[in-house]
């Protein structure tokens, strides 16, 4: 359409209205957005992110992927998208729509809608259309921690020791957001996997709260020694070694959080120290 040509966002928008409001691009305009995409690829990356934004935010979200990926804006705006299996797109759609929205912090949605991708893709892509960084930074890490059940079921984690490393390595702050991923995703699993997922589920929610309940530490920050005690107990100044100490340090206390005493530690960050490599 003539309209297009002359704005290269209105294909965006006309998605994005999918996204809000739940209807269906007539035929002929939905066959006029492909021979728009050159227009469409001088579009600002900003207001590309912000559309991208506000239709990963609305209640009709897998439709309007799905509009994106047939009409070949996906491909366009964000090709590692844009190359996954119609099927593959489609399951991140219906996701990204059972996860409820929280307006303050879009990178839930945003991970949902990319979480069949590599976790190190992920804020490069985002910041490609310039996503605010702590957006991009903030969906990487729910990407990482969530295992997509599309077509396996999640790898358990047995021992309190699995799921104190898996928040640790996902960042305390973010387990919340990242169970609040996994249940959306259970709600779109095959019915005959339904039940063992979400049985998986609860149990990882319950892991969950005996570690919180616990008060077991899971940051470098919570250990009974601070960089300046490391490098009391270990004779050496400030340098990148204190924060591999630490890392060294917390990495046992995830293990066993009966060593987080001060002097326990220092006896282990000797040992370190002894043993790293000169």
């Amino acid at each position: 359409m003539a309209r297009f040509a002359e704005d290269g966002l209105r294909p965006l928008r006309g998605a994005r209205f999918v996204a809000q409001l739940g209807f269906a691009l007539e035929p002929a305009t939905r066959a006029a957005i492909a021979g728009a995409l050159p227009v469409v690829a001088k579009v600002s990356a900003e207001r590309v992110g912000e559309e991208l934004t506000k239709l990963s935010a609305g209640p009709h979200v897998a439709a309007a992927l799905e509009l994106l990926g047939e009409t070949g804006l996906l491909a366009l705006l964000l090709p590692p998208l844009g190359a996954l299996p119609a099927a593959v797109r489609r399951h991140l759609g219906q996701t990204a729509q059972a996860l409820p929205v929280d307006p303050a912090q879009p990178a839930g949605r945003l991970a949902a809608l990319l979480h069949a991708l590599p976790p190190a893709e992920v804020a490069p892509l985002l910041a490609k259309v310039r996503l605010p960084r702590a957006v991009a930074e903030a969906a990487a890490p729910l990407v990482a921690g969530h295992a997509c059940l599309r077509d396996a079921d999640a790898p358990g984690l047995a021992s309190p020791a699995e799921v104190r490393r898996w928040l640790a390595a996902i960042g305390p702050q973010r387990a919340d957001a990242v169970l609040a991923l996994r249940a959306a995703e259970v709600a779109t699993v095959l019915e005959a996997r339904r039940q063992a997922a979400a049985a998986a589920l609860a149990a990882l929610r319950a892991s969950v709260a005996a570690v919180r309940a616990a008060g077991d530490p899971l940051t470098a920050g919570q250990l009974a020694l601070d960089g300046q005690g490391l490098m009391a107990a270990l004779g050496c100044g400030p340098g990148p070694h204190v924060g591999e100490g630490l890392r060294a340090l917390l990495a046992e206390v995830l293990e066993d959080p009966s060593l987080n005493d001060a002097a326990r530690l220092v006896e282990r960050a000797r040992a370190w120290w002894r043993a790293r490599p000169a």
